[in-house]
């Protein structure tokens, strides 16, 4: 298993997909080549907030609303 680094550009929608070339599977049928590897961009938000984090978020939503 190898691992990848990835770095999310400002503006990155939910649902957007990046493709890392030749960072995919091995190739059938052809040696030392690989394909590509898609990652589709998602978010997680946390169940539950302090009330400090609460305010934060809060702040960046008014902050988009201006």
């Amino acid at each position: 298993s190898r691992s990848l680094q990835l770095t999310i550009p400002a503006g990155t929608q939910v649902g957007q997909v990046f493709r890392l070339k030749e960072k995919g599977m091995p190739l059938l049928r052809k040696k030392g080549q690989r394909g590509d590897l898609y990652v589709t961009v998602t978010i997680t938000m946390p169940q539950s907030l302090t009330s400090e984090q609460r305010k934060h978020y809060e702040a960046l939503a008014h902050l988009d609303e201006s």
